[in-house]
């Protein structure tokens, strides 16, 4: 069985959409010209039905913040007005903060930095945790010993181990 279920968002103004799991995501509103990002996220897993106990199952608990009065006018030239509710999450409810671009963009150039460190050229087998450099060595069996010790203590989970650039890539640069 895949997974099925919706995704639900709000805008900074409040604006509810819930589309299916399987549509791309909104990065802005839209609605009624609304021009600001989302920032609340909520996944809806109603793959095998709705249980009471779990609220990933069931749509988010809202607080309605407002309204804004829509008008309109019908075929008949007449005006009236539609409401357009404004929400925000319910206190203690299973909705996600979304990062905002600026902070999506400074995560990604924080991991293009990181990602720099770790690919720069060595002429020895290197072991890092995170930033820091555990362990290097030139010589490759030392640095697989190395390598097999420090996961076997459990305490480094993400251990990343790189070897030497290959002498024919060093001379290509």
């Amino acid at each position: 069985m895949s997974y099925e279920g919706e995704e639900e968002f709000l805008c900074a103004n409040g604006h509810y959409h819930c589309i299916g799991c399987y549509e791309p995501r909104p990065e802005t509103c839209g609605l009624n010209g609304c021009t600001e990002h989302m920032v609340w996220h909520h996944s809806i897993d109603d793959t095998n039905g709705y249980f009471e106990n779990d609220p990933a199952t069931y749509p988010a608990p809202l607080e309605e913040i407002g309204f804004e009065d829509i008008p309109q006018t019908d075929h008949h030239g007449n005006n009236y007005f539609t409401k357009l509710e404004r929400f925000k999450p319910a206190e203690g409810s299973a909705w996600y903060k979304l990062p905002t671009p600026e902070e999506e963009a400074a995560r990604q150039a924080e991991w293009d930095r990181k990602q720099a460190v770790f690919r720069q050229h060595a002429d020895q087998y290197r072991i890092f945790h995170g930033e820091t450099l555990l362990f290097h060595t030139p010589d490759l069996d030392e640095y697989e010993a190395k390598y097999d010790e420090l996961w076997d203590t459990g305490e480094y989970p993400n251990l990343q181990g790189f070897n030497p650039w290959p002498e024919h890539l060093r001379e290509q640069e």
